[in-house]
């Protein structure tokens, strides 16, 4: 009973809602009919392919210090291995009942996903290789997934839409990541990674992010309305007081670049741009 609770608690389903944004975002800017594929789409991606691929890379490194949504993981087993494999196999399944396109960029999110923590190839240990796995993938393929869910698929979208969709989706992933890495130097290093965080240090690692940011915002005002971008600035304006908070303080004592610190960033920001991504999808069904 204990290996179950283990292999459950390692595949971080909760974890599923800070990557949820970049998912609603691609609905809200799909251009066809939001149908009942859709919700399925969301339910592959976010119950099955994800907690997999957190389940696969906890397998994978074996961590004994925090990891994102837990702070002391249990050691994984031979059961997890199992479910990481029987869930890959679902959401395949599943996402064959949408179409072809959709089946094919989830196999290829979990091949890459797979490549990113598996030993013998281990994308991870490269800082700058793994800033680009991560922000293509969890990024611009997720927007493009979201896209190809809703009737019509992808080519039905603007060109515009699709580009500068893809671009805000990047810099979005690619500006968090380094930030997921900033209690973790030494945990890394430990395991044989260098991870981008670490070659960037604690105040770079702010600044990088806050670039990203920046041209991701720049980005988004071109793609929404002028109401909808003031009320994108309000909700995330507690992010914005927040890091800057948590910037000055870390600028006193570099302990506070801690695990709780970075959870608490990441739920702030992952509620901020959630509801206001789900704003602008229900106001797209209903208006």
């Amino acid at each position: 009973m204990q290996a179950i609770k283990d292999a459950i608690l390692l595949l971080r389903f909760p974890f599923s809602f800070f990557l949820m944004p970049i998912f609603l975002f691609g609905l809200y800017m799909a251009e066809g009919e939001l149908s009942s594929s859709v919700w399925m789409a969301f339910g592959i991606l976010h119950f099955l392919v994800y907690p997999s691929s957190n389940g696969y890379n906890s397998y994978q490194d074996r961590d004994e210090g925090p990891i994102g949504g837990i702070e002391n993981p249990p050691p994984p087993n031979a059961l997890l291995f199992v479910l990481t494999i029987l869930m890959d196999l679902v959401a395949l399944i599943l996402a064959y009942q949408i179409h072809l396109t959709f089946t094919l960029l989830i196999l290829v999110y979990i091949l890459f996903s797979r490549a990113y923590s598996y030993r013998g190839i281990r994308f991870k240990k490269y800082g700058v290789l793994s800033y680009f796995i991560i922000a293509l993938f969890q990024g611009i393929v997720v927007y493009l997934l979201a896209l190809s869910a809703v009737d019509g698929g992808i080519l039905a979208n603007d060109g515009k839409n699709i580009l500068l969709g893809s671009a805000y989706a990047f810099l979005l992933l690619g500006g968090s990541y380094p930030i997921t890495q900033i209690y973790q130097h030494k945990q890394d290093e430990e395991d044989g990674v260098i991870s981008l965080s670490a070659k960037l240090g604690i105040q770079k690692t702010f600044l990088f992010s806050e670039i990203h940011v920046g041209v991701a915002t720049i980005l988004l005002y071109l793609l929404l309305t002028t109401q909808q971008f003031f009320i994108y600035l309000a909700c995330m304006l507690p992010v914005l007081i927040y890091i800057n908070w948590w910037k000055i303080k870390t600028k006193k004592n570099p302990d506070t670049a801690n695990f709780k610190n970075t959870m608490r960033l990441n739920l702030l920001a992952s509620v901020c741009l959630n509801a206001f991504f789900l704003y602008l999808v229900l106001g797209k069904i209903y208006f």
